[in-house]
């Protein structure tokens, strides 16, 4: 008779072999996960912008100028974000107006700058004026 074996578990080679694969896995599924999650901040920045917009022409209806971030995030009870000083801080990105206007500028027009901080990486920007026209500012 041949003499039991209490082999149990997994070998060595078995479980790097397992690894091996995961880390592979994780190498070719990590990069797209980025690029998705940056596409998504992109396209709610826009969807932002374009929100801006049209609540800027409400305003410029109503008072008879455009309005500053500030009193475009008060107006309409601060749906844009976090009001910090004359900018607007949503998610990663901060929205400003360019450059800091008077009354008087604002009767003709208006550039919203909306740019992520990040040390490591350089984000596009995008610009938006009074007509609702988006640019993108590559780095």
């Amino acid at each position: 008779m041949y003499p039991k074996r209490f082999d149990r578990g997994f070998s060595m080679v078995e479980l790097l072999l397992v690894v091996v694969i995961i880390g592979l896995l994780a190498a070719i599924g990590v990069p797209s996960l980025v690029k998705s999650r940056n596409a998504a901040y992109r396209g709610a920045t826009v969807a932002v912008l374009r929100t801006m917009h049209t609540d800027q022409m409400m305003y410029y209806t109503k008072n008879g100028r455009f309005a500053r971030l500030n009193e475009l995030n008060a107006e309409f009870h601060d749906t844009f974000g976090t009001t910090v000083g004359s900018r607007i801080y949503r998610g990663n990105y901060f929205f400003i107006i360019s450059p800091s206007p008077s009354d008087s500028s604002l009767k003709t027009g208006y550039n919203i700058l909306a740019y992520r901080t990040d040390n490591r990486i350089f984000y596009p920007a995008f610009i938006m004026n009074q007509s609702g026209a988006i640019q993108t500012l590559l780095p």
